[in-house]
């Protein structure tokens, strides 16, 4: 389906420039009989789900943001506030985003440090000050999946308010 947007993106048509047109894509089904539940889903996510004209948005794609989309802005930032204190400071994004990284690679400080471009001992330091923020359990299974979820909606927020 991406293959064929792009496609359309670059086919000159005098009736419709595609360049400019919103692309929603449904839940993908198991036969035709789904059909209406695709165009169901297709129909929300151009409703529910922030856009700009030029994007393209596959339900199936989405994960976690099923969820953000449904969640208002209050919960949300209550949330994120709570989850990841001062971690949502400006001056912390480098931070927020060697958590990111860290958690993305299983936890694995050599491949974390690797994906970031910096050397083990920095990432041990950054470690260190993330732990002083959210407390030196932050990788424990629970408080972990909230973390993440916090990322990703911390992310979202600022991808759809700004």
């Amino acid at each position: 389906v991406k293959d064929v947007v792009s496609w359309l993106r670059q086919y000159q048509n005098p009736f419709v420039n595609y360049q400019n047109v919103y692309f929603s894509v449904g839940k993908m089904g198991k036969s035709y009989h789904d059909v209406h539940k695709s165009r169901k889903t297709a129909l929300a996510l151009m409703f529910e789900y922030p856009r700009d004209d030029s994007r393209f948005v596959c339900y199936d794609e989405l994960y976690i943001e099923h969820v953000l989309v449904k969640l208002s802005r209050p919960v949300l930032e209550e949330f994120v506030d709570d989850t990841l204190k001062e971690l949502t400071e400006p001056q912390n994004a480098e931070l927020r985003e060697t958590l990111r990284v860290y958690f993305e690679c299983n936890c694995s400080k050599q491949e974390a440090a690797n994906k970031l471009f910096v050397v083990r001992q920095t990432l041990y330091f950054r470690l260190a000050k993330i732990g002083n923020m959210l407390g030196a359990d932050f990788a424990s299974p629970g408080k972990r999946q909230a973390i993440e979820f916090a990322l990703h909606a911390h992310r979202y927020m600022r991808d759809v308010y700004g």
